[in-house]
């Protein structure tokens, strides 16, 4: 496998917090679950924001408002799987 070295990459914590690892050496595969998780966290930042704040979200049929949510739910879920992917790559 090639590895990339990296000097400023975003991995999470022992706490799911994202922070900045200097001059590490990861596969590129990790690399790319670093960045989905980072692309995802984003994506979970926004659509919560639209639950809680959007006024149109008061707006839309219970059900698809039960649909955002459990979409919110498993969205959250899948990135806490890739925390414990990253976090098991300093294991290796």
């Amino acid at each position: 496998m090639m590895t990339s070295p990296i000097r400023r990459v975003t991995r999470p914590n022992a706490a799911g917090v994202i922070g900045f690892i200097e001059e590490d050496r990861v596969e590129a595969y990790q690399e790319r679950v670093i960045k989905e998780k980072a692309a995802l966290d984003e994506k979970i930042k926004k659509l919560g924001s639209f639950i809680d704040k959007s006024p149109i979200t008061g707006t839309l049929p219970k059900l698809e408002q039960s649909r955002l949510c459990a979409q919110f739910f498993v969205m959250t879920g899948y990135s806490a799987i890739l925390a414990d992917r990253i976090a098991a790559f300093k294991e290796a």
